[in-house]
């Protein structure tokens, strides 16, 4: 059974990266039309230009659906045997795990209760997906979080909320953002040091890899926020399929951020009793 599960898999695949061009070919014009081409010129700063970008994107949705569809069928092993740690490498105990939002989630969480190794901070719906991993937020999952750093535990964080006001100021793929330095400022209550941790889909697996520690306690939260996002942003310039925000992202009209200095602005003067600006 299991090597019949392996080769269904594997030809759905096939079927994934046939289909990638001619789905990218049709955002291309979608983008054209909806949005000015916008997309595409945003996507021409990654590595082999835009078009390699959209067709690595669809290729990665593709396949994401198909093993998605494959755990819901009971495959789960054949699909655990496609996620691999890069050199065999380990992250270090008692750290935070940087990561960003993977179009891999689902698979991750259930391949990670199966190894036990990360906790994983995310909403509710994550808690029968993660196998009884997950930590919520609020106060009590922030003390437990910190409680189980200082253990020695792995606890994966992500690191790309991202807003046009609030937060570290930076620049990401060229346009001007701010990060939420959530996962550092609870890096360095722990003092514990963050690690940036990427996965990429590539010759049909699952790759997960590690990058350079990050010390907040040393650097600061805000030089720590710039040096883990700068890492995401190389890991997303590389292959932009790693990053499940990267279309929206690319979407974002370059009046975005004055509409909300704007609303930010008008709500301000409202509470003090002022006028709204015209």
């Amino acid at each position: 059974m299991q090597p019949l599960a392996d080769v269904a898999i594997s030809c759905a695949l096939a079927g994934c990266r046939a289909l990638a061009p001619l789905a990218a070919a049709v955002y291309v014009a979608f983008d054209a039309a909806r949005y000015g081409g916008r997309v595409r010129a945003r996507l021409g700063q990654c590595e082999g230009g835009s078009w390699r970008a959209l067709n690595a994107i669809w290729h990665t949705r593709f396949a994401r659906e198909t093993i998605n569809g494959a755990l819901r069928l009971g495959m789960r092993e054949a699909v655990f045997r496609r996620v691999a740690v890069e050199d065999n490498a380990e992250a270090p105990i008692g750290c935070v795990l940087a990561i960003c939002h993977t179009p891999w989630a689902r698979v991750l969480a259930s391949w990670n209760a199966t190894q036990g190794v990360v906790l994983i901070k995310a909403a509710s719906r994550w808690e029968s997906r993660a196998g009884g991993r997950r930590i919520g937020a609020g106060v009590i999952g922030l003390r437990r979080i910190t409680r189980e750093l200082r253990r020695g535990s792995r606890v994966a964080v992500v690191v790309d909320c991202f807003s046009d006001g609030n937060g570290i100021a930076m620049h990401f793929l060229g346009e001007p953002i701010h990060v939420a330095p959530g996962a550092v400022r609870i890096a360095a209550a722990a003092g514990v040091p963050l690690i940036p941790t990427n996965v990429r889909y590539a010759r049909g697996a699952i790759r997960i890899s590690f990058g350079t520690s990050v010390d907040p306690r040393t650097l600061g939260v805000a030089e720590a926020t710039r040096r883990v996002v700068t890492a995401f942003e190389s890991a997303v310039r590389t292959d932009p399929a790693v990053w499940d925000g990267i279309i929206r992202h690319a979407r974002r009209s370059a009046w975005t951020g004055a509409r909300a200095t704007w609303v930010r602005i008008s709500m301000h003067g409202r509470r003090q009793g002022g006028p709204a600006p015209c």
